[in-house]
């Protein structure tokens, strides 16, 4: 029999009973009328944790490189693989524990309540949006740079929107699509270490004068950040997944191990092959400069590897644009965000509100705010967030020792403690070096803190599968308590 939860025997956060009726009948509901399609399997995970990645080791991160010299930005790269490692290791668990569309927001929610929930999914939401911004400003440069004559900011905006209508249609023609571009993109890298494999070779061999700082090594950690940064989001994906205790775990490892190849190639390949030039590595788009350097005579391996490049955002931009829907509208099913945004199209079942949405704010943000200072925003919100997930996930492990799991992170404590203790690196270093974004996130937690407590706190949905998980938390404990206080009578 289904447990029930009926009026009145729901604990709040303080510890008193709330006025409220959640029932598994009630969510089940909610879940026919405002689920999504479960026809995502583990090559889908893939080609959306690795698309959403692929641009980004084709440009940004030379921004560090910039201020700071190759070993330390060697070594801040090094440290943030570790952290990714051990980090999705961990996110994999939590996803498939909980596997909602609401995923970071749904995970903070559970630990920490409503107000930490909602302020969790707000800057999964800033993440991806302003890395959509970077990544269609930067493919318009790319496309104009390749054709001058094409105008840059028409092609960012018209990607953006076609991308979106792709989304719209359906998540399995997006998700055939986001498969394809992201092979062709991972085989663009493939042909880019093949192309400049010699030079590199000849390059590492010969002494090197580097020595790296502490300082470099923290200036450097918001740029090697963005090799990976946003491939957490297949865990928004839970809901149209099929066998998600099975399939999420696979597609996180796959998704960090081929994340780690192509970032490590493309920082190895590009910095040794480019060490007879002028270092660092100038100008917006390294690879293709690189490789034009290298190869300047052979115009198909050039003509093939620009059109990958090419594909390379794509791929990006539209796994960003899933992700970012997904926790826009776990957000509007449970009243954090406007009810309308959480609409799903009556035939194609897809969050068409909610899509549409990210990409206009990433439109107005890439009209206003420079790329570099995007990235660092882009930074600064997914390494808080990552930190409120890993604090969420010792606090339930310690809550809820008996919570039933299909898969457990490997080595726990250890792993998620690395993780947790990295993350807590990558904060000091955008406190001592980046307080620019820091005092902008201030800023935006304080509108969001009073938007919270004016107008949204009375207006969440108690039957959302979210919401109703962590109510069900509260009403087991404080059952388990009461317990306690009988027997100990």
């Amino acid at each position: 029999m289904p447990l029930e939860l009926g009026r009145g025997n729901i604990a709040s956060e303080n510890g008193d009973y709330s006025d409220i009726l959640i029932t598994h009948k009630n969510t089940e509901e909610f879940y026919r009328q405002q689920g999504l399609k479960r026809v995502l399997t583990t090559k889908y995970l893939w080609a959306l944790g690795v698309g959403t990645v692929m641009a980004n080791s084709f440009f940004g991160w030379n921004y560090g490189e910039a201020v700071v010299n190759r070993m330390s930005f060697l070594l801040a790269l090094i440290i943030i693989t570790v952290f990714y490692f051990t980090f999705m290791l961990t996110f994999a668990e939590m996803a498939t524990t909980f596997p909602y569309a609401g995923g970071p927001y749904a995970f903070a929610r559970r630990a920490f309540g409503k107000t930490f929930g909602y302020l969790t999914g707000v800057t999964t939401v800033l993440q991806y949006v302003f890395a959509a911004a970077v990544v269609a400003y930067s493919l318009g440069q790319y496309i104009h740079f390749l054709v001058p004559k094409m105008p840059a900011l028409v092609i960012s905006v018209l990607a953006l929107l076609v991308l979106t209508v792709i989304q719209i249609i359906g998540i399995r023609e997006a998700s055939l699509i986001q498969f394809i571009i992201t092979g062709c993109a991972v085989s663009g890298f493939i042909l880019f270490y093949m192309g400049t494999y010699h030079a590199a070779n000849i390059n590492f061999s010969l002494p090197q004068v580097n020595n790296a700082d502490v300082t470099g090594i923290f200036m450097s950690i918001p740029f090697a950040l963005w090799f990976y940064i946003g491939s957490e989001g297949i865990a928004m994906t839970a809901e149209e997944t099929k066998e998600p205790d099975k399939s999420i775990p696979v597609g996180f490892l796959t998704t960090t191990l081929t994340m780690i190849f192509v970032a490590a190639g493309a920082w190895f390949f590009s910095t040794y092959a480019s060490m007879s030039q002028e270092y660092p590595i100038l100008g917006s788009y390294p690879l293709f400069s690189v490789l034009s350097n290298v190869q300047q005579n052979d115009k198909i391996l050039l003509t093939v590897f620009a059109i990958l490049g090419m594909i390379a955002f794509l791929a990006s931009l539209q796994a960003i644009i899933n992700a970012s829907s997904r926790q826009v509208f776990a957000l509007s099913r449970a009243g954090y965000l406007p009810h309308f945004l959480s609409k799903i199209h009556y035939r194609r079942r897809t969050p068409y509100l909610a899509t549409v949405l990210p990409g206009l704010l990433a439109i107005i943000c890439m009209l206003m705010i420079k790329a570099k200072f995007l990235i660092t925003m882009a930074g600064l919100a997914a390494n808080i967030m990552y930190l409120i997930i890993l604090v969420a996930f010792f606090k339930i492990r310690l809550d809820q020792p008996d919570l039933p799991q299909t898969y457990t992170v490997p080595l726990y404590p250890f792993t998620p403690t690395i993780a947790l203790v990295i993350s807590l690196v990558g904060l000091i270093s955008f406190t001592l070096f980046y307080y620019q974004a820091i005092i902008a996130m201030v800023f935006i937690y304080g509108m969001g803190v009073v938007l919270f407590l004016c107008l949204i706190r009375n207006n969440i949905l108690d039957d959302a599968p979210e919401e109703f998980s962590a109510e069900s938390a509260l009403f087991q404990q404080k059952v388990t308590i009461d317990k306690v206080k009988g027997n100990h009578r």
